[in-house]
């Protein structure tokens, strides 16, 4: 069976799968996660050019410290490094936190508006795919509830935007009961494109960089839910 390089491939599950022969040639790198911890950074800034396998290595994370994966997730470490090397740590932490992985790769805008209108439906679509199951949840009170079910069904709210991820990873921690991982991908690719945009049509990076500044500092600085956070993209964040 031929194997082929993994270049576009951001799905950890897809490149570590165990069932039958491999497709894409793999290197484990599992051991990242063991020394991410222990450094004992609260949030990690990553970054590297693009095609470095950034997402993938998001997805990893996800994979292995997903309270909702547990069981599905733990066929994938079972013969890789951070289990057999670190068996302590696997069984400390593997499934045991809710995480929060949101991509902002691709995202293109030719106007401010345009660009919180995708970063907003990129949350939306995350919580729809995989944290519905809080609508239901016993643990949260009723205006938590309703709150979230706002969030989902109302118009969009800059500052309820700014604050999304953090309202979320509380939630999240309340009804598991364990603070929330959260893992930023391409947090600058709406940069990107705002900068790409030429004098003539309104460029609005400035406006665009003071939003992105509150979302990631209301997400990774003044965020009581957090219990660790990864960022990745191509430019360092200014302090």
């Amino acid at each position: 069976m031929n194997k082929y390089f993994p270049v576009g491939v951001g799905s950890f599950k897809e490149l570590a799968a165990t069932s039958g022969e491999r497709q894409y040639y793999f290197v484990d790198k599992t051991r990242f996660i063991s020394d991410f911890w222990n450094s004992h950074e609260k949030a990690l800034l990553i970054t590297r050019p693009r095609r470095f396998g950034k997402t993938l290595l998001l997805d990893m994370c996800k994979c292995f410290f997903d309270i909702n994966g547990r069981e599905k997730n733990k066929l994938l470490f079972e013969n890789l490094s951070v289990a057999k090397e670190h068996p302590e740590f696997f069984n400390k932490y593997f499934g045991r936190y809710p995480v929060i992985f949101l991509t902002l790769k691709t995202i293109k805008a030719k106007t401010y508006e345009e660009a919180l209108d995708a970063v907003h439906e990129r949350i939306i679509r995350l919580i729809k795919t995989e944290f519905l199951y809080l609508l239901e949840s016993k643990i949260l009170s009723k205006l938590e509830v309703e709150d979230l079910r706002d969030f989902l069904t109302n118009p969009l709210n800059e500052n309820k935007l700014k604050n999304s991820l953090l309202f979320l990873s509380g939630l999240l921690e309340k009804h598991h009961g364990q603070k929330t991982i959260i893992l930023l991908d391409e947090y600058d690719s709406p940069i990107h494109d705002a900068f790409s945009v030429s004098p003539s049509e309104n460029r609005y990076h400035e406006v665009l960089l003071n939003f992105m500044s509150s979302f990631i500092g209301q997400t990774f600085k003044d965020n009581p839910y957090l219990e660790r956070g990864i960022i990745t993209g191509i430019l360092h964040i200014s302090h």
